[in-house]
């Protein structure tokens, strides 16, 4: 991700320098500094010309980052492949995350209560399944 960065930061400066140029007011026939036609068109083409570099530099930039994801993906695909079947430190601290992700701490139950310990998230459970499979069996 350090190497996007410093690669970002180094095409700002480019951005910064690159002169913009804007329209100047043109007064009309009263002095209140409105714009005319040509100038409105003018100031339109160049917002939109702004508009479409930014986008433009938006979508590099996205291209750049979902290589850097991808790169970082495939090194860490890369240690899990080597060191998976190993019973090292890694392989057990994976499982363990993976155990703690897909752990329940909570749910309600069809009475709408929280339930938080195990036997009552237990209960929930077979209680919805119960009343489920006895809809789906007409009873």
């Amino acid at each position: 991700m350090d190497v996007v960065r410093d690669k970002l930061k180094s095409k700002k400066p480019m951005i910064a320098d690159e002169e913009i140029e804007t329209p100047v007011q043109e007064l009309d026939q009263n002095g209140l500094g409105e714009r005319t036609p040509d100038a409105k068109d003018q100031a339109n083409e160049e917002g939109q010309w702004q508009m479409h570099q930014e986008k433009d530099l938006h979508k590099k930039y996205r291209e750049v980052y979902q290589k850097a994801l991808s790169f970082c993906k495939q090194k860490a695909k890369e240690q899990w492949l080597k060191e998976w079947d190993l019973n090292t430190t890694f392989f057990h601290k994976a499982i363990r995350q993976r155990r703690y992700r897909n752990k329940i701490l909570r749910v309600k139950d069809l009475k709408g209560v929280d339930c938080t310990d195990t036997e009552s998230i237990q209960n929930a459970f077979l209680q919805y399944y119960t009343e489920y499979t006895e809809i789906l069996n007409g009873d």
